[in-house]
């Protein structure tokens, strides 16, 4: 068998343990978003921070997760990504967004950001799967060639780490397919 590698952590693979992540060949650890934390790679890096739930009554400070992952080189990308609420359609009227003729990803999230890179990352099911998982309680920047999202919630544990986690590694992995833009 020839092993290949992980798209998203890198580690080779044998084919018969591949595992599809929408339109990406991973490793089971990745597809299932039990990513091996702290990831770093030639061109990329990836902090991740998370501070559970603490107190209690009506002092209880919610879990807040906070990833944040850099790519080099950087294409000229700026997105913002989510998720749609009451008050968001009074800002898109001003502010505008993002269509992708993805029904589910149109309805759920509001998307902003500018440059034909965008629409090429948005193309990507993976990219569109991660962003509605891990927008829920929260929301993804993309600010050239850093990817940072941040959510905050009462019931966010270790699987919603790994979750997000993957989702600024899908981003990167498709940031560093996009050829970067001149300045």
């Amino acid at each position: 068998m020839i092993p290949m590698n992980c798209a998203l952590c890198g580690q080779e693979v044998v084919p018969a343990l591949r595992r599809k992540y929408f339109d990406l060949a991973t490793c089971p650890g990745c597809a299932q978003g039990q990513v091996a934390l702290p990831l770093s790679a030639e061109g990329r890096s990836i902090n991740v921070e998370y501070t559970p739930t603490s107190g209690v009554g009506k002092y209880k400070k919610p879990a807040v997760i906070r990833v944040q992952g850099t790519a080099q080189p950087a294409p000229g990308v700026r997105l913002n990504v989510s998720r749609r609420q009451w008050w968001t359609k009074l800002a898109e009227l001003a502010l505008g967004t993002l269509k992708t003729g993805d029904e589910i990803f149109d309805d759920y999230l509001w998307a902003r950001g500018d440059g034909t890179e965008v629409m090429s990352l948005l193309r990507h099911e993976s990219v569109r799967a991660s962003l509605i998982e891990c927008t829920a309680a929260g929301e993804l920047t993309v600010s050239g060639g850093t990817v940072l999202c941040r959510r905050e919630g009462e019931d966010l544990g270790l699987n919603d780490v790994n979750e997000t986690t993957r989702a600024v590694l899908v981003m990167l992995h498709h940031l560093q397919t996009l050829q970067p833009t001149a300045s």
